[in-house]
């Protein structure tokens, strides 16, 4: 009998420290006296430019990728930014990367991307127009705020993340995460941008890829997540407590490894894959969202205040690193 009882406390331990790992819990509180400037007007600017493109920006479609790598292209340059197209392809279609710089003489960076081609024949609003909002919006407050940073920071809208490229070497961020490799770039961390637009708060409106995961975590879609591995339980801990501290929404994270249904469903896997950290910020995807990859993934399903708590959550995360 004390056998048995002390194997149940171990158990008990391992598991409360699993948990712990897990869901990584973090005491924050919002503080209103943080002001980032985030402009709501902008952010429903560029979800509607890149959702009116027609025909969607596929990647069979490339005058329409075209169009839209134009159109950040031109966002960046107002703000200030020297901007670069890096171009690659498949041997039938080209496509490109778009990418300017702050501080581009530091040595060490972080690099924040989200990618502006769809699935099928649809606006992809949520996936991923929200997230390209998000990076443009980000990028115009580091050229109006300036923050004072012993790091620089890439901006990066990469093409070709979704099928037929997904997992591949070709999708842009492959490229890219490859580039910086090969330049032996210091890359202090990667955060993308998937899908921040979306938010349901009707009761059991957000599911999990296993169903346990409702007894730790909310049912309510009302809430963004920071995503990343076991190894980057540290990243995520600090990226989490600033944007409970700048942002008006609940915020949530997982820790695991990577074969975690879901972990590395974004451009951060090609990080991952090259040595380097990188967390993912999203609503969760397909677990909350049944518009994905659908017709009905459009700008007025999106909740735009919160996407611009999402996005001032974000830029504190990427100051505050």
């Amino acid at each position: 009998m004390k056998r048995m009882i002390t194997f149940l406390i171990i158990f008990l331990a391992m598991l409360g420290l699993l948990l712990l790992i897990i869901t990584n819990p973090v005491r924050a509180s919002f503080d209103a006296s943080i002001e980032t400037g985030v402009n709501i007007d902008n952010l429903h600017k560029h979800v509607d430019f890149l959702c009116q493109m027609n025909p969607p920006r596929s990647f069979e479609n490339t005058a329409s990728l075209d169009s839209c790598a134009d159109y950040i292209l031109a966002q960046f340059h107002n703000y200030g930014y020297e901007v670069e197209r890096q171009r690659y392809t498949d041997g039938t279609y080209d496509f490109q990367n778009v990418i300017c710089q702050y501080k581009p003489d530091a040595e060490e960076r972080v690099v924040l991307g989200a990618h502006y081609d769809v699935c099928g024949p649809y606006q992809g609003a949520d996936d991923n127009a929200s997230g390209v909002a998000g990076l443009l919006e980000i990028a115009r407050l580091f050229s109006v705020n300036k923050p004072e940073l012993d790091y620089g920071i890439d901006f990066v809208a990469y093409s070709t993340e979704e099928p037929p490229y997904f997992r591949s070497n070709l999708m842009g961020s492959a490229v890219h995460a490859q580039s910086v490799k090969d330049e032996g770039a210091n890359i202090k961390l990667m955060v993308v941008l998937e899908m921040i637009g979306y938010f349901n708060e009707a009761p059991k409106s957000q599911e999990y890829p296993i169903g346990a995961l409702k007894a730790i975590y909310p049912t309510t879609a009302d809430f963004i997540a920071v995503v990343g591995r076991t190894k980057e339980f540290t990243k995520v801990r600090n990226f989490k407590r600033n944007m409970m501290q700048a942002a008006r929404i609940p915020v949530r994270s997982i820790n695991t490894p990577v074969i975690f249904e879901g972990i590395d469903f974004s451009d951060h896997r090609n990080y991952w894959s090259r040595d380097m950290k990188a967390i993912m910020i999203t609503n969760t995807s397909f677990f909350r969202n049944a518009n994905y990859h659908t017709p009905y993934d459009t700008p007025e399903t999106l909740d735009f205040d919160k996407m611009a708590e999402v996005v001032k959550g974000a830029y504190w995360g990427i100051v505050n690193l």
